[in-house]
């Protein structure tokens, strides 16, 4: 019989048959996904110039000087 036995992130997924094992290999990419996703947010979240500034962004200030006049 089939069996996936992996540890990660302190829990132990085992999984038997072609279906679990299926099972967990789509739980492991979901988890290293939120991995990845929640260090991309932490990373944006400090102020990591990671995108590009959007042209709203830009525009403020001229926007700010016109009312001003």
């Amino acid at each position: 019989m089939n069996r996936f036995d992996i540890s990660l992130f302190g829990f132990r997924l085992i999984a038997r048959g072609q279906v679990g094992i299926a099972g967990a290999l789509l739980v492991v990419a979901m988890l290293v996904g939120l991995a990845v996703a929640s260090s991309l947010i932490a990373l944006l979240a400090d102020g990591g110039a990671v995108l590009p500034p959007t042209t709203r962004a830009v525009q403020l200030p001229q926007l700010q000087q016109g009312f001003s006049r």
